[in-house]
Formats: C-alpha cells, structure tokens, sequence
C-alpha cells in the first residue's frame, strides 16, 4: 500500500533529518519537521497539509487518528524501525514522523495586529524557553507572539515539542527587529512593558497593563539591550523575596503574561 524505506541513505530520510538540524534549510525548503503521534495529529487538527509522513509497520497499526493522519499525508513512507535511531530527537521514538510547511508567519511591522495583548521575545536563545512561552501564550489568552530574527528558530525541534502543538494554534510570528516592532505598536496606540531585574522599575501588581499592550522579554543571559528597554513606555519588573535575583526567562514571561490578562 505504502512505499517502503530501509536506508538511512534513503534521500527522504536525508530530507527529514537535515529539516530536524538545519535552520536554512527549514528556510530554504520552507519546511519543517514534526515527531510523534500527538503532536503530526495536532498539526492535523489545526490544518496543516502533511507534505510527507513517515511511519513504522507497529505504529500504523495502532496508530490513534489513522484516517486524520493519512489522509492530510500527501505521501506516506513505511519505514524500517531501524531508521528510527536516525530519525527521531528524543529517547523514546513513537514511530510517527512528519515533513510540513511552515506557516506564512514572517511578518513586517506593518502586517502585525496591534491589538490585545501580544508578547515579543528579544534574541531568546533557549529552544524550551521558546516553546514553553508559546505554549503558555495560549493557555492564559495571549493573542500573539512576536519573535525578532535572532530568537530561536521556531521550527527547531525542540520548539515544536515545547509548545505541545501551541505552535500551530497561535499567532507567532518574525519581526525584522525589536525597536521597528516596539514603534509599530506604539504608533498604533499600543503601550510597551519591557521586563527587567531592576529594583526601581514598577512592580507587577501595582498597576494594570493597557487593553492593547506588547510585553518584551529580554535574551536568557544579558536580558533586553538598554536601548530597548529605554525606548518602552513601562519597565516593569517581578518582585522576589530572599537572595533571588532574577527568575528563569520562560518563568518571567508565564507571571507575566498571567498577569497582563488577569
């Protein structure tokens, strides 16, 4: 019924594997990949035409969704469980893989919605940190994510698997640069919060954020450039108790974002 595939020199397999650990060549092919069952059935379910699937002979059996999956498969391969090792990015393969194309989500400033509340990640390089807000994002109403270019890919593997299909649901998208993206909104009639470690910014709790607001998250080690946090409206921090300074950059954000829309 299915092609079968039992080389790991198979080109298709080549493909998903250099989609798995090349960010140009996610850009260049316009494509990323997915693993496991839940996460192909989540993109499924949120519209996302598979281009290619991947599956072994025990998982097509079992295989939750089948006729969901296969048939927004615009081919599928059969593959030899010893391909796995080649193929998967974690220590417990499930036998279901996936090539997709990416969303249209590269954006300049001016395409953005500027309403609600949106979250723009500054040159976060920790792909959990990414996947992990993206995911929260959704859970407590966000109505979108902004990245700048030098953020961590959002189709790096370990994004996708972070955000627990989230990815496909929300508005996500890559702005050319942080201070074009804070002026486009400011513009618009939007306020700006940078979050900062400062003992003299406004502590969260102590005022309410604008109807239609940006939150800027700063890079996991330096935090936001001065020259960004500066060009904000508000710098906003969260209050600690005890020797605690600062609080993980996936932490921060999730208080937040709870808190813009509390």
């Amino acid at each position: 019924m299915f092609e079968q595939i039992s080389s790991k020199d198979n080109r298709q397999i080549k493909r998903y594997v250099k989609l798995c650990t090349s960010k140009s060549a996610r850009t260049d092919a316009g494509e990323f990949a997915i693993e496991g069952t839940k996460l192909v059935y989540e993109a499924v379910r949120s519209g996302i035409l598979l281009d290619t699937l991947f599956i072994t002979a025990p998982c097509l059996e079992r295989l939750a969704y089948r006729e969901e999956i296969i048939g927004a498969s615009a081919q599928v391969f059969l593959i030899e469980g010893s391909l796995e090792s080649k193929l998967s990015q974690v220590q417990t393969p499930q036998g279901v893989y996936a090539i997709a194309k990416k969303l249209d989500n590269d954006s300049s400033c001016a395409t953005i919605e500027h309403k609600g509340k949106s979250i723009l990640l500054v040159d976060l390089q920790d792909a959990g940190n990414v996947g992990t807000i993206i995911r929260t994002a959704e859970a407590v109403g966000i109505d979108r994510v902004l990245v700048t270019s030098r953020t961590c890919d959002v189709y790096n593997p370990k994004v996708i698997r972070s955000t627990m299909g989230s990815l496909f649901r929300m508005m996500v998208q890559t702005v050319p640069d942080a201070m074009t993206a804070i002026e486009a909104f400011q513009s618009n009639g939007a306020a700006v919060y940078a979050s900062v470690v400062d003992a003299d910014a406004q502590k969260i709790g102590t005022f309410s954020f604008a109807q239609d607001s940006l939150l800027l998250i700063g890079n996991e080690g330096n935090g936001l450039p001065q020259s960004i946090s500066q060009a904000a409206d508000h710098r906003i921090t969260i209050p600690m108790k005890g020797n605690t300074e600062s609080l993980n950059a996936s932490m921060a954000a999730c208080i937040l974002m709870w808190e813009m829309n509390r």
